[in-house]
């Protein structure tokens, strides 16, 4: 598994588009910062409101990746690369309650099923209560005869890290936190 780099560039939006396909490499591809609903935690408050601004744009870009973008923006006047880091880890926390066993059944299936590379799962803690003294009880009722719970913490890697925190979006009755990066900064020359 290769690394991943967090990458902050200052320039339009199209114009980086139009660079991925010449540093695209077979496999995994980078991803767009609006595509990992990430914790604010991870930026400096200007970078913030920069990437808010749309004139700087954030991507998640492989390590097989990130040396030939890095080359690709040099020397060209409307890029800018304002920031990298490598991203040594992610964890989110979430929770989920479902009232049936259908929904409950596929957060089963998710949290059981063989997880991503680099990812684990921590502190999970499930429990099913069955009450048949409140069977045919509407959905908002706070009175279910069925109830499903679970909740624990991801870590990993990405691109794992990003996979299961997908995953988890899609589902419904779940509710995951934003996802935390940690990571290092290193020098933008030096990944050219």
């Amino acid at each position: 598994m290769s690394a991943w780099y967090e990458m902050i560039l200052k320039g339009r939006e199209d114009d980086v588009r139009d660079l991925l396909p010449g540093v695209a490499t077979d496999g995994e591809r980078p991803l767009w910062g609006t595509e990992v609903d990430l914790h604010a935690g991870s930026f400096p408050e200007h970078l913030l409101g920069l990437l808010g601004a749309r004139t700087h744009q954030l991507l998640f870009v492989p390590g097989t990746q990130v040396g030939p973008l890095v080359r690709a923006i040099q020397g060209k006047d409307e890029f800018e690369l304002e920031r990298v880091r490598e991203i040594t880890g992610g964890r989110f926390t979430f929770r989920a309650e479902a009232f049936s066993a259908e929904p409950a059944g596929k957060i089963k299936r998710a949290l059981h099923a063989p997880l991503p590379e680099g990812v684990v799962l921590e502190g999970l803690e499930e429990s099913e209560d069955f009450d048949p003294a409140a069977q045919g009880v509407e959905l908002y009722s706070p009175a279910h005869a069925y109830t499903y719970r679970a909740q624990g913490t991801f870590l990993g890697a990405p691109p794992g890290i990003f996979e299961i925190h997908h995953t988890l979006s899609a589902l419904d009755f779940v509710h995951q936190e934003k996802l935390e990066l940690d990571g290092r900064l290193v020098e933008g020359e030096g990944l050219g």
